[in-house]
């Protein structure tokens, strides 16, 4: 072996060289996939927190028209009319 080496050395270094390279290589775009991966994951919590928030905003509202629709309801000074109209109004905002 050590005569084969000795008669080669240019090839040796040459392999050695290319290993070193390859290994960086990898390393680089490891750490780069890990960068569009983090990158990612960030995207996707800062939209799965806009929804939640959304979300919340409306529960917020349909519950607060619930309440509303219940007070119109029950509220004996106004007309059936008057309720009626205002019934419409809250519910025209959900196509009904």
């Amino acid at each position: 072996m050590k005569e084969f080496m000795a008669s080669n050395p240019i090839g040796w270094i040459l392999l050695l060289v290319s290993a070193v390279v390859s290994i960086i290589m990898l390393i680089a775009n490891a750490a780069s996939d890990e960068a569009k991966w983090e990158e990612e994951m960030k995207t996707r919590e800062e939209d799965l927190a806009k929804a939640m928030e959304e979300t919340s905003e409306k529960a917020t509202k349909l519950h607060d028209d619930m309440v509303n629709l219940q007070t119109i309801m029950h509220d004996t000074s106004l007309t059936y009319q008057e309720q009626l109209t205002k019934i419409n109004e809250i519910c025209s905002a959900y196509g009904v």
